[in-house]
């Protein structure tokens, strides 16, 4: 699985390389030579993967008229999910007969389903040429969007129900019960965006503190959110049901019910690059359980990158996806750092455990800081630091009491032991 992500990945890279010149022969060529010690139906599959992704990586040609043009246009369409809430407003898709086109919105106006009349300027996705910087242009025409409306008017004609309708709302709820409960402007910010997805009242100099102090991915939901959300999912469901299930059963049915309830969430908090990530490992670690099988992790992560990629080619360059699976890789492999257990009081534990995490915290920076200063030119050295606080507040609130459950769910001590840490959070996350 992680072989042919890489070789996927390798694909997307080539093709970009070449600027959309069908570079597949080089992607071919990358992927023969890193599968020459695994020959016959390894290389296949791998040339096969980079191909993909060389052609996953073609330009989607903007053939929309009237683009550019600076006239008025009036569009009609239907708003599809998911909808983004950002500082300045809510970042919205139409969908019209034949393109998709990105707009801004106030918030709340509109939601998934809405049929729309939208009066503005169609103008061409384009990013900023800074060195480093995202090819925004590029990642709208990759998810289908072949033009930006800078809006001047918009009407909601009708309203067809959707499943994204219904995340929506669920977030809009969440997040106004949040903001109203008051207290401090600024947790009361950073509540909603990391439990929510709902990034609206973040302002700028807040983001920059944490940035500075090497935590700002908590400010947004991430896998270890979906992580908590998953495993308290299953641990409770399968408590309950152990009380009348035999416990392969209720392994089983819990499961199943906490993929639903981690799908769920992932789409109440915006379908968001680290989630969808964390989903598809959590979906594979929980169908695992369920059976007994155990996945290996990097395999997990390979098929969330393909599942990704696949449906947004230039998310290989979008710093979020760069940064979650570069963390997630060095965590996966971090375990090595722990070493044997060794019998000691408990002074010597409490040593031990610190040791541990300040080398897999100082891990994760130092792979994810080239990444961090090629996107933001800056390095946040104080992260080995930060993530030591921060990360584990937010663990001891949210991870403390399902993981006490889990170590009580009805089974053999040696088939919990297999299928428990399976979806521990930070396997996860």
């Amino acid at each position: 699985g992680s072989s042919i992500a890489l070789a996927f990945a390798l694909g997307i890279a080539a093709e970009r390389a070449a600027g959309g010149g069908g570079a597949w022969w080089l992607a071919a060529a990358v992927a023969l030579v890193l599968a020459a010690r695994r020959p016959g139906r390894a290389s296949i599959m791998m040339l096969v993967a980079a191909l993909g992704g060389g052609l996953a990586a073609r330009d989607v040609p903007g053939t929309i008229p009237g683009i550019d043009d600076r006239r008025p246009d009036t569009i009609t369409g239907v708003v599809s999910g998911p909808i983004v809430r950002g500082a300045d407003g809510d970042r919205v898709v139409i969908a019209t007969p034949k393109s998709n086109l990105g707009a801004w919105v106030p918030r709340d106006r509109l939601r998934p389903g809405d049929l729309v009349r939208a009066t503005g300027r169609l103008v061409a996705p384009r990013g900023f040429r800074n060195p480093g910087g995202i090819d925004r242009g590029q990642a709208a025409r990759d998810a289908g969007v072949l033009a930006r409306l800078v809006l001047d008017r918009i009407e909601v004609l009708g309203h067809e129900p959707t499943v994204w309708a219904l995340a929506v709302d669920a977030q809009r709820a969440g997040a106004a019960a949040v903001a109203a409960r008051g207290g401090d402007p600024v947790g009361n910010a950073i509540v909603r965006g990391a439990v929510l997805g709902d990034r609206s009242a973040i302002d700028e100099p807040t983001e920059a503190t944490w940035r500075t102090a090497g935590v700002v991915h908590v400010l947004s939901v991430s896998g270890l959110h979906l992580a908590v959300v998953a495993l308290i999912g299953f641990a409770l469901i399968g408590r309950l049901l152990g009380l009348a299930l035999p416990s392969r059963i209720a392994r089983a049915i819990a499961a199943g019910l906490a993929i639903a309830l981690a799908i769920a969430y992932t789409a109440i908090t915006g379908w968001q690059v680290a989630t969808v990530r964390a989903l598809v490992v959590a979906v594979l670690m929980l169908a695992g359980a369920a059976v007994g099988w155990r996945p290996a992790l990097v395999d997990a992560l390979g098929a969330a990158a393909i599942a990704i990629l696949v449906t947004r080619p230039s998310a290989l360059g979008d710093p979020s996806f760069q940064l979650s699976f570069t963390a997630a890789i060095a965590l996966a492999y971090g375990g090595a750092l722990r070493g044997p257990r060794t019998p000691g009081g408990r002074a010597t534990r409490v040593l031990r455990w610190l040791a541990r995490a300040i080398a897999t915290s100082a891990l994760v920076t130092a792979v994810t800081a080239p990444i961090s200063a090629y996107h933001f030119h800056q390095l946040a050295l104080a992260g080995v630091i930060g993530n030591l606080l921060v990360t584990p507040l937010v663990e001891l609130g949210t991870i403390a009491a399902p993981g006490r459950l889990g170590r009580r769910f009805p089974g053999s001590a040696r088939q919990g032991s297999r299928w428990r840490s399976c979806v521990h959070p930070r396997v996860i996350s």
